[in-house]
Parts: C-alpha cells; structure tokens; sequence
C-alpha cells in the first residue's frame, strides 16, 4: 500500500499508535474510499448509509486500538479483514432490526408472519451455537480469524503453533459449522442460511 506524504508505512503507524491525530488523518483520507469499495463490493452492503457506518465502525477500531498498530506485519490485509468483520456485522444487525420492523409494522402479526420472525430471531444464533460445539483449540482460531481480525501468523504467534496448523484449524472449524447448519435447514428460512453460509465462505484473498 503506497503512503502518500508527509509519513510513509511504519512510520504513519507508529505516530498513529503515539496519538499523532495528523497522522490518522492521513490514514483515513488516504485508506477511505479503498474501505468503502471493499465493504460495498465483498460484503454484498449497498445501502449508502450502512456502509459508511461500517467504514466508520472500522476507523474508529484502528483509532481506538492504535498502540497495536507498528507490531501488523501487513496492514492492507489487516485493514480488509477488519472492514470484512465490521461488514458481516453490521448485515447480521441489519438482518435483525429487519425482522424486528416487520413485526412492529404489521401491527397485528398473523400466525405465519410470527412464525416466520420466531424462526429469523432462532436463526440468528445459529453460528454461536455452532461455534460452541467446536473443540476449544478450534473455537480459539475461528474467534480469533473471524471475530478479532487476526491473521493466521499472528493466531499462530500467539498460540504457539504453526501457521498450517492455524489453517488446518480453521478449515476444520468451518466444515463443522456447516454441517451444523446443514443439520438444522429444516428450521431455518433459505434466506437467512445463504447469508449464513456467505459469512462462512467470504475472506478476503491476502489472508
């Protein structure tokens, strides 16, 4: 990622992770519309006003965790895996607050409509319960992957293993969610499981 003057690389970071606010400024002016391309062409968001709040979501987590900054070997690739996380959830939020209106809307709910809310409101727990069936080595590489944004060198630095193990991990963790799922298709709308499946499938190519 090329940085424009008056910092370059390292050094931006550095002075970012020292409170330099000129400096994230540059960040931000530089890395903005890069953000908000990637959230509106990899996360499927097309709604203006939700992707910027996700572009906002993102800075606001580099500003907030800044002292970590110098220490990102690759910070474009951490960048996406940020903006991929903060993407997927804001759709499952957004998935949420739309079962929720269709509720309030329909002032009285029919037997079907509320049916069909039970199981959207059921279906969004869905990845946590099948997280939770996961072994706990498993478990801490698809938090740490798709939830806290680390790379598989940082999850294996931290773990003390190998980076293949990391992937093997991962990959593991993955096929089990999906059987999950696969297990449970009778009880949830089609819908909901492709947008399941998607945040299952989508990582950003550099990871």
């Amino acid at each position: 990622m090329s940085i424009e003057q008056p910092y370059h690389g390292k050094e931006l970071l550095r002075r970012i992770a020292e409170g330099d606010q000129l400096a994230f400024k540059q960040l931000v002016q530089q890395c903005n519309s890069m953000v908000y391309r990637f959230v509106e062409t990899h996360i499927t968001v097309k709604q203006p006003e939700l992707i910027e709040e996700v572009v906002y979501d993102v800075f606001l987590q580099l500003w907030l965790t800044r002292e970590t900054l110098p220490a990102i070997l690759n910070f474009e690739n951490y960048l996406f895996i940020l903006a991929r996380n903060k993407g997927f959830n804001a759709l499952k939020k957004e998935l949420g607050e739309m079962a929720r209106r269709k509720h309030w809307e329909g002032g009285s709910v029919a037997q079907g409509d509320g049916e069909q809310l039970a199981l959207e409101n059921k279906a969004l727990g869905l990845i946590d319960e099948a997280i939770a069936t996961l072994s706990e080595q498993q478990r801490k590489v698809w938090v740490m992957s798709r939830r806290n944004a680390r790379t598989y060198v940082q999850i294996a630095t931290e773990l003390g293993i190998s980076r293949e193990t990391v992937k093997s991990y991962l990959q593991a963790a993955n096929l089990s969610i999906k059987k999950y799922v696969v297990n449970h298709l009778e009880d949830f709308p089609d819908a909901v499981l492709v947008l399941f499946l998607f945040f299952l499938e989508a990582r950003h190519p550099l990871l």
